[in-house]
């Protein structure tokens, strides 16, 4: 019972601990988890942020570049003179390399053509212009705008299957008088050369993609189908360890037409998952000190008194000595369990010694009256007998235990009254009969014997001897009828 009691103890306890701590966990990668997915999203828009500013600056610088050539005087009088297309002095190759531009074209107020050349920085040699930048070039085209207004325009645009940063600055004068001569434009390819230039300047891998959300499945027409312009930034886990972030480009027409990703190494995710290890390891041992902690209170102030407490109780009903008493310390409830029980052995030993007190004068009266008390089994083989008329019988106390029916009563025959009033008695009948027993007369009283539940169990029955009784009735009848005689 104490082991039974000691496992229970340790399995309730180590069942708490691993609800304890796994609920722990489990709450603390939930909340860690969250917390460093929000870290690591924020540090992905912030880089990518970074790459969208390195992107604005290289657009601002071909702006600054284009806007110094723009607002030259030399440029200004080229283009309202007689022959504008002296304007191409002001652009030789080295012009093209050192501001890094694939293309220059120069408009005159009317929007004509007057100086054209592609550049490719890759060679190091001229080359030829987009062919479809004439088309964003045409009337109405927001590039122009107006060769009377001196707005510049500056942003992306898609040529052919490259995005290209762009810039179309109004030729004016250098102080910035009009009204402008012209529209001086400037383009740089945003193709793989210069997003590796990006990614040397944010010391991080930049790419940038095609904006398409049909044709083949590819990662980026996945992105382009996910991207809103509610949401046109999304951050996810790329291959082998590291993040992916995604952005919208927006042409100068507000229409995306690429998308810039960024690769990022899960550092603060591997911290995260360091940080969630640690704090198990760190559970762990807390909860096991914390469970031997338990364990030892509980042993030492519960389980051990419970298990002395049973051992005293064993030691009592095995001695069957209801006088013994619990050894009480404490005020606690298991103290308050001692007493009560300590009170119980007083009422049962109060019990028992009333009970022995009725035994012994019910002995006593037994002994002394002239009767029989028996008991049988269902068989009709005597379980018990005693009572002074066993004396007259020829019998001692015990002596007939275990002796048949028809032997107990010396009977000589098979069918006799005390037979028949038994068979009754097991059939559930109170029966009372008179018998010759030995040369003496009883009269006798037998009923079914059951015990608590009722179920039959065999037969009890009393006689009395009445010998001595019958003689006397006799001679009072006998001395009566003398009287009357003599009478």
């Amino acid at each position: 019972m104490r082991k039974s009691l000691r496992n229970k103890t340790l399995v309730i306890v180590l069942v708490a601990l691993v609800g304890l701590v796994g609920g722990l966990y489990t709450v603390s990668r939930i909340v860690l988890t969250n917390g460093f997915a929000r870290l690591e999203d924020d540090f992905a828009k912030q880089n990518l942020e970074r790459a969208s500013s390195a992107l604005a600056n290289e657009i601002e610088t071909l702006q600054h570049n284009a806007e110094q050539f723009a607002d030259l005087d030399q440029t200004y009088s080229y283009m309202i003179s007689s022959d504008p297309e002296k304007v191409r002095v002001e652009f030789p190759n080295r012009a093209f390399e050192q501001m890094r531009v694939n293309f220059i074209v120069v408009l005159d107020r009317r929007g004509r053509q007057v100086f054209a050349r592609g550049f490719s920085l890759a060679a190091i040699e001229r080359a030829p212009i987009p062919p479809d930048l004439p088309s964003q070039l045409g009337r109405g085209s927001i590039l122009l705008g107006g060769t009377r207004s001196p707005n510049d325009i500056s942003g992306i645009v898609m040529l052919g299957s490259s995005p290209t940063l762009i810039d179309s600055s109004a030729i004016l004068m250098s102080n910035s008088d009009g009204p402008s001569a012209g529209r001086l434009i400037m383009g740089r390819f945003l193709d793989a050369d210069e997003a590796v230039r990006l990614a040397g300047m944010t010391n991080m891998p930049v790419e940038v993609g095609p904006f398409a959300t049909g044709g083949p499945a590819t990662e980026y027409r996945a992105v382009a189908n996910t991207l809103t312009a509610q949401e046109p930034v999304l951050v996810e886990p790329y291959k082998q360890g590291q993040l992916a972030a995604y952005r919208e480009i927006m042409d100068v027409y507000g229409k995306p037409v690429a998308i810039l990703r960024v690769l990022l190494p899960r550092t603060i995710y591997r911290q995260g998952q360091d940080s969630l290890l640690q704090f198990l390891l760190l559970l762990l041992a807390a909860g096991l000190i914390f469970g031997a902690i338990t364990m030892y209170l509980l042993e030492r102030f519960v389980v051990s008194r419970v298990a002395s407490l049973s051992d005293s109780i064993t030691q009592i009903g095995a001695s069957g000595d209801l006088g013994a008493r619990l050894r009480v310390s404490g005020h606690d409830e298991l103290a308050h369990l001692g007493e009560t029980i300590n009170s119980m052995l007083a009422d049962l030993e109060m019990v028992q010694n009333e009970r022995q007190e009725e035994r012994a004068r019910l002995s006593v009266m037994v002994e002394k009256i002239p009767a029989v008390l028996w008991t049988t089994d269902a068989n009709l083989v005597t379980t018990s007998a005693m009572g002074a008329g066993l004396e007259a019988l020829g019998l001692k106390q015990r002596e007939p235990v275990r002796m048949p029916l028809a032997q107990f009563f010396d009977a000589k025959q098979g069918g006799f009254p005390a037979l028949d009033a038994h068979r009754k008695a097991l059939e559930g009948e109170s029966v009372a009969f008179e018998v010759e027993w030995k040369e003496r007369k009883f009269e006798a009283h037998v009923q079914p014997l059951r015990d608590a539940e009722g179920l039959m169990q065999g037969v009890i029955g009393v006689a009395l001897d009445v010998t001595d009784r019958e003689r006397l009735t006799d001679q009072l009848r006998q001395s009566q009828k003398m009287q009357a005689i003599g009478e």
